[in-house]
């Protein structure tokens, strides 16, 4: 039974990432926090459009905003990227005018229900905050999600998650009810809804993401001790090294 990839990524901007743009902004100042803010959304989402796009059997770019200026400068990404027929662009729900603001439950289970093709009914949630999540948790949560009733999750460090891979016989709606967003408690909390769901809930590794100046740290800590060979995350490397976070490296994996 095949997957299919859904990446949630927000147009790189700078309403993107405000979090960690107000944690540099004591060590950058304003304008370069939102500068290296934005960098970093960008780099982000760049290696990982281009690592796993070889990945799964359908790619699905789920963006934010849902309009036609994020796609069109999200679809120019792709095409820089040389991955355009990779990756399907498909925005996130629209809001509709004068409605409560829409939590992200409800934008993941619609997501859920129109990614998943028939081809590739296991549907895979991936987020732009962890640029160096390996793609071997993709075949994992492939593997797992062949079950019925198998659901399987990667934690972040702050108590999210990085990944979710959902089987084709769960009810996306069910999946993604009360669960806490935003959270120490939210990876726990979507466990719980998955249970609630009929799903059990195999757990991958623990994985760091970035929301603040001090995830950067932790992230180029984790890259100095891997080769720059190893292909993971060429931009945010480079940005890091921009950022003073780590030392330079040549192609070979030697420090320069």
């Amino acid at each position: 039974m095949a997957a299919t990839l859904v990446l949630v990524a927000k147009q790189p901007g700078p309403t993107c990432k405000t979090r960690l743009a107000t944690s540099l902004t004591l060590l950058l100042g304003e304008e370069a926090a939102r500068e290296a803010a934005t960098a970093f959304a960008l780099s982000s989402l760049s290696d990982l459009l281009e690592r796993l796009a070889g990945e799964c059997h359908r790619r699905v770019l789920l963006y934010a905003p849902p309009t036609e200026a994020a796609r069109d400068k999200l679809a120019a990404l792709t095409d820089a990227l040389g991955v355009r027929d990779a990756w399907d662009l498909i925005p996130v729900l629209h809001q509709a005018d004068g409605r409560p603001p829409m939590e992200l439950g409800e934008i993941l289970a619609d997501a859920a229900t129109r990614c998943r093709a028939p081809a590739a009914p296991i549907v895979i949630f991936i987020g732009m905050d962890c640029p160096t999540l390996p793609a071997v948790e993709l075949g994992n949560a492939a593997r797992v999600c062949r079950q019925p009733g198998c659901a399987y999750i990667c934690p972040a460090s702050d108590g999210g998650y990085a990944l979710l891979g959902l089987p084709a016989d769960v009810s996306p709606a069910a999946a993604f009810a009360r669960v806490s967003w935003s959270a120490s408690e939210t990876c726990e909390s979507q466990v719980a809804a998955l249970a609630r769901a009929g799903c059990a809930c195999e757990r991958g590794e623990t994985y760091g993401d970035v929301d603040e100046a001090e995830d950067l740290r932790v992230l180029a800590q984790h890259l100095q001790h891997l080769p720059a060979c190893h292909g993971d995350s060429p931009r945010v490397r480079l940005l890091l090294q921009g950022l003073g976070l780590m030392s330079s490296f040549s192609s070979s994996g030697k420090e320069s």
